[in-house]
């Protein structure tokens, strides 16, 4: 009997990131290069830490980045709906590809090279985060953090009331009580994000437009591994 061939590659390959926080459309060989990147170059690693001291979601969007410049035909299409704070996400990496530098640094050779797709988004990267200024890194921090927040509490509220369904006596009063209140206290954290992201959106375009003025500040001068550098103007 003839034995079917098998893609080891596709058989063990990491699962597309469908958590709400990837921007770029890929699949497990786009994070399989991610995490070789992570794990093959200090710096990266070092970037995305540093990042996350300003930007809570800061490992997503050098992420994004990086697929921005590594992949071949790269395009803003989430695979699920994003989270609020992930989404925008969107913006920045739309504007950041909208921009001639960009376009130029890929064409000297990020594409499909993970070492100098690497350089490039640490420089971009960096820019992007640091224009974006401190009221509106607060803002984006507290929205992830409540948004975070109201997700477990539903999470919880859902498990203690699976629990109670199969609880009896004060057993059971006990834990639909306790379900009830994580239902309550993740309302109000839902409310508190929902207010947060509204605010965010009305900045949406200003915010956008500080991507992309960082994008070009940083010149995609990279040092790519070649020793090529766009030609920023």
């Amino acid at each position: 009997m003839r034995i079917p061939f098998l893609d080891l590659e596709a058989m063990f390959a990491p699962a597309p990131i469908t958590d709400g926080s990837a921007v770029i459309a890929h699949d497990g060989y786009d994070v399989g290069e991610w995490q070789g990147a992570l794990r093959d170059f200090g710096k990266m690693a070092d970037a995305v830490e540093t990042g996350q001291e300003r930007l809570a979601t800061a490992d997503a969007l050098v992420r994004d980045l990086f697929w921005s410049f590594h992949k071949r035909a790269p395009v803003a299409d989430p695979l699920v709906p994003l989270t609020a704070a992930h989404n925008l996400h969107r913006e920045w990496v739309e504007q950041v590809m909208s921009t001639t530098e960009w376009a130029q640094v890929r064409a000297a050779g990020t594409v499909g090279d993970a070492l100098n797709a690497t350089l490039a988004t640490m420089g971009v990267a960096a820019k992007v985060i640091a224009a974006l200024g401190e009221e509106t890194l607060g803002q984006i921090n507290r929205l992830h953090e409540v948004e975070s927040g109201a997700a477990d509490l539903f999470s919880r509220a859902e498990a203690l009331e699976d629990l109670a369904e199969q609880a009896e006596g004060d057993r059971a009063a006990a834990l639909y009580a306790q379900a009830r209140q994580a239902r309550t206290d993740a309302e109000a954290l839902e409310a508190e994000a929902n207010a947060h992201a509204e605010a965010l959106e009305a900045e949406r375009e200003s915010i956008g437009e500080k991507a992309r003025r960082a994008a070009r500040e940083a010149k995609c001068n990279c040092g790519l591994s070649s020793g090529l550098k766009c030609n920023s103007r």
